[in-house]
């Protein structure tokens, strides 16, 4: 049995923190003996996340406390805690979630002289929404732990390939590996009948009859929740006449529509996070903030899909949206910024559109083209549906990782510059 170590530096929701869960639960024990570990403190926010994403009772998880999101004078600390804990496991492959965990941890493992030693790209850790100067130092750090990294997995190939072109790696060591999820949810949740759809959208105080358009991400100043309130606002004050022409400047004064107007427009954001506040105010101040509904963290976010018209996804970086999968699962159009990976999933005028980045009105535009037109939305809908396969399945990424796993070893980790 061979010992295999991930490291993230957190477990917030999202897809870097799901994958990792789903892979180190998923790994083969009659070949695998996984831990986990993870920062933050112990009653941090952090324990209520083990127990929101249920890790197998025999994956070992370690707490590394000096392990933090934000760059600060605690990383020796956090170096030093990898380092111990890698040299006492005896680990055979470490694999890396993450930026902060990605660089440390891919640091100890080499000292520790780790076999194997793999960095997971869930996001762009140098994106082109960040200051310049960030981008030029956190792409040079990528570089120089490039360097003692036996393989890179993305979990999407616009990813792969910034990394390349930024010149992170090189081909040979890249494998894209889509983020699994539990498709089946999200298939079966297509299927429900209108009545089904009724009753969940009664649960959260919205008409039957409303058109609701769904943000399905946690409130972070990153997934751009801002942009969407923005863009429902047009969207409700153009509501009243219809005119998708209009919908850029019809800011000028809200329609008399009232949320209980047949077909009226509703948005529901779904997930939780530190935005919340600030994103109530601003839709108080835009007044829609009788339409906004603000579900919370929820374990059946495959309902939240089934219940909506449309999914919107306004954010500024990504690795792959999942939330765009899941959308095209459950068979529902989606509009999105061209954050990393939009372009994978969604073909414009298909399944739904990617527009500019930050481009409100475009959003806006989109979502009043399908306000009155339920046939487009069914048949993107049903197109979406259409391009989604097992390669996105839970299984297909295990199994997948499995390979690659066993493939570094039977090679000693030579893929590496151990210079």
């Amino acid at each position: 049995m061979r010992r295999v170590l991930h490291v993230i530096t957190r477990l917030a929701n999202g897809g870097a923190a799901e994958n990792t869960i789903y892979t180190v639960n998923g790994l083969d024990r009659a070949r695998w003996a996984v831990d986990l570990a993870i920062g933050g403190q112990p009653g941090s926010d952090e324990d209520d996340q083990v127990e929101k994403l249920a890790i197998a009772d025999d994956v070992t998880v370690h707490r590394i406390p000096t392990l933090v999101r934000n760059p600060g004078p605690g990383e020796v600390r956090a170096l030093g805690d990898l380092r111990r804990l890698i040299r006492a496991g005896g680990y055979d492959i470490v694999h890396t979630h993450g930026a902060k965990a990605g660089v440390l941890a891919r640091m100890a493992a080499r000292r520790e002289g780790v076999p194997v030693i793999i960095n997971g790209i869930h996001g762009h850790t140098f994106s082109p929404q960040m200051s310049p100067l960030a981008r030029v130092v956190y792409r040079t750090i990528e570089r120089r732990v490039a360097r003692y990294t036996s393989h890179f997995v993305s979990v999407g190939q616009d990813l792969q390939d910034q990394y390349l072109a930024a010149g992170v790696g090189d081909q040979e060591r890249f494998s894209v590996i889509h983020s699994g999820m539990e498709l089946a949810r999200y298939t079966d949740a297509s299927r429900l009948d209108a009545a089904g759809r009724a009753a969940i959208r009664a649960e959260l105080g919205i008409p039957a009859d409303a058109v609701v358009y769904a943000n399905i991400s946690r409130m972070e100043p990153r997934k751009g929740h801002r942009f969407f309130i923005d863009a429902a606002a047009q969207v409700a004050e153009g509501a009243g006449n219809g005119d998708a022409a209009n919908t850029s400047s019809a800011a000028a004064a809200r329609a008399s529509t009232s949320p209980a107007e047949a077909g009226a427009p509703w948005f529901v954001i779904v997930g939780d996070g530190p935005e919340e506040p600030a994103l109530r105010e601003q839709a108080r101040q835009r007044g829609i903030a009788d339409r906004v509904v603000f579900t919370g963290y929820r374990r059946d976010v495959e309902r939240m899909f089934a219940m909506c018209d449309v999914v919107v996804l306004t954010s500024l970086w990504e690795g792959l949206p999942r939330v765009l999968v899941q959308a095209a699962a459950t068979a529902r159009p989606a509009i999105s910024f061209a954050c990393d990976g939009a372009g994978e999933i969604i073909e414009n005028d298909v399944n739904g559109w990617v527009v500019p980045m930050r481009d409100t009105d475009a959003v806006a535009e989109r979502m009043q083209r399908l306000l009155h037109d339920p046939d487009t939305r069914r048949r993107m809908g049903a197109a979406g549906q259409s391009k989604v396969n097992d390669s996105w399945t839970v299984e297909s990424m295990v199994d997948r990782i499995d390979a690659l796993y066993r493939r570094l070893l039977d090679g000693s980790g030579t893929d590496r510059d151990r210079s």
